[in-house]
């Protein structure tokens, strides 16, 4: 068997939680549409990023594991349904704002987000006892 060289004591117990003061400039790594619609019957997508700076935090990855896709707005659409898809769209065109993601016919290409940068800021969550670091807020 081979003696893999690490030692238990060298390392920490827990993952050290991010500086929720800093901005982060940071790198999409992926940017994927949700496999099955939330309890609303709506899609979503979800961002993995990786920081780039500041130094001490490089290589950390900041999730967005909620972004709704809202529906397409509409010439006919009364003024709540295009109120409600206005404020439901405005995290995903903050995202696309801040990465500069390019735009395709008709939208964009979730491929055409990775290894766009941007700035975010960073918060905190406590998920089933573990530190998961989210975007609070997209930089534009």
């Amino acid at each position: 068997m081979p003696r893999i060289p690490v030692l238990k004591e060298d390392f920490p117990l827990e993952v050290k939680k991010i500086d929720e003061s800093l901005i982060y400039r940071v790198v999409v790594k992926r940017l994927t549409v949700s496999e099955k619609p939330d309890k609303n019957d709506n899609h979503f997508l979800k961002l993995d990023s990786e920081v780039v700076e500041p130094v001490e935090w490089r290589g950390r990855h900041i999730l967005d594991n909620y972004i709704p896709i809202p529906p397409q707005l509409t010439a006919d659409m009364d003024q709540g349904d295009r109120r409600a898809a206005e404020e439901l769209g405005v995290r995903i065109a903050r995202l696309l704002t801040c990465f500069r993601v390019p735009s395709v016919e008709g939208g964009f290409d979730t491929e055409g987000a990775t290894g766009c940068m941007g700035d975010v800021t960073a918060q905190n969550e406590d998920f089933e006892g573990r530190n998961l670091v989210r975007v609070r807020e997209y930089l534009i």
